[in-house]
């Protein structure tokens, strides 16, 4: 599977953007990075589709422009008035090459998702692998508004419950893509977050 992450060397806040290449060239989030669609004109000429994994600003900023320019299908949970296709858990998705399981993952968001197979995960800001809170194993922000800490758990017990030890590749919505032992980057991501402490000492 090739995976580009087009925000990988952005210098403004904004999500990480994932174009995936094959039978169905997918985008998973599109970020707010205003040189996102310059650099995707850069790889390819067309994409079927983007996926959302939530609709906060740093993950959607750029989606009006990309839609105009390819037109590709919208999958996403919650409603938007670009949305082609809503999905939820237990949907199958190909992107790339490859099929996915769609899980519905609130916690940070009411509307998270996240997209797996047996090798694979798009996390979003449910997990992610390393951020400025914790390396190897952090989890996204529960003091937002529609965001809740025990909703946040629950997800994360779902995505362990549905996963295999052969995942090996983690997609998350910010910092450093990961190869390796997923299961252990979750369940330490679990582990914090259970704790119920406030992710940052102060407010950001």
């Amino acid at each position: 599977m090739e995976v580009c992450n087009l925000t990988h060397d952005s210098t403004s806040f904004t999500s990480n953007a994932y174009l995936i290449f094959g039978e169905k060239i997918t985008l998973i989030d599109v970020g707010s990075d205003p040189g996102t669609l310059e650099k995707l004109g850069d790889y390819t000429s067309e994409i079927d589709s983007i996926l959302l994994t939530h609709q906060h600003s740093d993950h959607i900023g750029s989606l009006n422009e990309i839609m105009d320019a390819f037109h590709p299908e919208l999958y996403c949970h919650s409603a938007h008035p670009l949305q082609t296709s809503r999905i939820s858990t237990g949907q199958k998705i190909l992107i790339g090459d490859d099929w996915y399981e769609v899980l519905h993952t609130p916690g940070h968001s009411k509307d998270h998702l996240v997209f797996f197979n047996s090798h694979s995960i798009f996390s979003g800001d449910i997990v992610v692998y390393s951020d400025s809170a914790f390396r190897r194993g952090s989890f996204g922000r529960t003091d937002l508004p529609g965001s809740s800490r025990e909703d946040l758990i629950n997800s994360i017990e779902l995505i362990l419950s549905h996963s295999s030890h052969e995942l090996r590749n983690m997609y998350p919505g910010h910092g450093p893509v990961f190869h390796g032992n997923v299961m252990d980057v979750i369940t330490k991501a679990l582990y914090r977050a259970n704790k119920r402490e406030p992710k940052y000492s102060s407010p950001r």
